[in-house]
């Protein structure tokens, strides 16, 4: 992953991609999926681009976790590995 993007667009070293997020129920029930060292989004197909406005801004401000730093187990509550 990157700490930063770069400062312009000649040193990205890949184009970005959006990607569709399939989804196993509502999709206004899921955040994007961010996909740093590929320079990818996933997005599901939202109902309307509020709630994608909502999703985007809700995962940049409190998704603090990267390419599964950190993983929950099925039978746990709480997040395992971290500091």
């Amino acid at each position: 992953g990157r700490g930063r993007l770069p400062s312009n667009a000649a040193d990205f070293p890949l184009n970005f991609t959006l990607k569709k997020l399939f989804c196993a129920s509502n999709p206004d029930m899921y955040l994007p999926l961010a996909h740093t060292c590929f320079f990818s989004l996933s997005l599901p197909k939202y109902s309307s681009l509020e709630v994608c406005r909502k999703k985007l801004l809700y995962a940049i401000h409190n998704a603090n976790l990267i390419d599964a730093d950190y993983l929950l187990r099925e039978d746990q509550d709480r997040w395992t590995g971290l500091p």
